[in-house]
């Protein structure tokens, strides 16, 4: 299948993901915005006028796109079309970065308690917590006394961690925006739409956070194997179950499982392409940015993925005016200022173009 067929199948699956049954759907224009290739769905359900949505960003040539599937079932109006859709990726735009700047408020204040959370989606309102404790125990040597109370809380090595369990779904919009931060995950907005349930595991420490962060992924990666479990819901995304667990196994080689701990965002301009990091800020460190650079997206991801590495494990410090060397010969300049992105200072790292 092409970019545009595979355009036209995710968007009805957001149709039905809003419990709308289309009885006629085509991708009938297409254009491009910030370097990504959009496409204007016109559709109907049962006795319905014409309406208008919209299906991108996709990169060119990928099969994948930036969150994107909207329609506000508003009547298409011919020869109109690309203006109506303009409206509607604005309309995404600003819905996501409202309630972002919500939840991303909620976020530092957890970096400032030293508490990192995360959340387990549930097919159904149970769990087992005796085949976390033995699973914690037998992969991470984590040995932990169960208690009679239907949540757990432990205390090991200056760390305080609890799972509780909640019935009904996760915050509607903490859900989505992390969902839709997932881009390589076809079907992540329907899994997170689904879940009946959720487990909350907080892990709380000031005097080690690489420790508790590491100790998060520890707990989560036991609870991912659950039978009910749909997916995880960490730093920013949600992650598929079976993904998620398979990057903690790197701790058992001593590295650290970075991309269960921070998430890369990137997106493009007229400039190129640019990325950002979003968790750091629990480690007490700025979050990364690294701006209009003509690498590719797995170049880029590469780098910025070194960076927080090194940065983690104090390997270097990303600090205003230094210079940094990643490899022999390649010295880059580091400042800090105002994000592109996010609402706080971030430190810019040049790009070896």
């Amino acid at each position: 299948m092409n970019q545009k067929e595979i355009a036209v199948n995710q968007f009805r699956n957001w149709l039905l993901s809003q419990n709308v049954t289309p009885v006629y759907l085509e991708a009938v224009n297409e254009f491009q915005r910030n370097g990504l290739n959009y496409y204007v769905m016109e559709f109907m359900f049962a006795g319905s006028e014409l309406l208008i949505g919209v299906a991108g960003g996709y990169e060119p040539g990928a099969l994948m796109h930036s969150g994107h599937l909207y329609s506000r079932m508003e009547v298409l109006e011919q020869n109109n079309e690309i203006a109506q859709a303009h409206q509607l990726i604005d309309e995404i735009e600003n819905f996501w970065n409202k309630h972002a700047e919500v939840i991303d408020h909620q976020f530092k204040k957890n970096a400032e308690k030293g508490c990192f959370i995360g959340h387990v989606l549930l097919a159904s309102c149970e769990w087992d917590k005796e085949s976390l404790c033995l699973e914690l125990a037998e992969r991470w040597d984590v040995k932990v006394v169960t208690n009679e109370e239907d949540d757990l809380s432990f205390d090991i090595e200056n760390l305080h961690v609890t799972v509780s369990l909640h019935e009904g779904q996760l915050d509607h919009y903490e859900a989505q925006i992390n969902a839709a931060s997932n881009i390589d995950w076809p079907d992540v907005l329907e899994i997170v739409n689904y879940h009946q349930a959720y487990l909350k595991v907080e892990v709380s420490s000031n005097l080690n956070r690489l420790e508790a962060g590491k100790m998060l992924v520890k707990v989560l990666s036991c609870l991912s194997m659950q039978d009910n479990v749909l997916a995880i819901s960490s730093c920013g995304t949600v992650f598929e179950p079976g993904l998620y667990d398979e990057v903690a196994d790197v701790m058992k080689d001593g590295s650290l499982p970075i991309y269960n701990m921070i998430h890369f965002g990137f997106y493009r301009t007229s400039k190129g392409l640019s990325g950002y990091t979003y968790g750091l800020k629990m480690f007490n460190e700025l979050e990364i940015e690294v701006l209009d650079t003509l690498g590719t997206a797995e170049e880029l991801h590469e780098f910025m993925s070194t960076l927080v590495y090194c940065v983690l494990t104090h390997q270097i410090e990303l600090k205003h005016g230094n210079k940094i060397s990643l490899s022999e010969g390649h010295e880059l300049m580091v400042h800090e200022g105002l994000s592109e992105t996010l609402n706080e200072i971030t430190v810019k790292v040049e790009y070896p173009d």
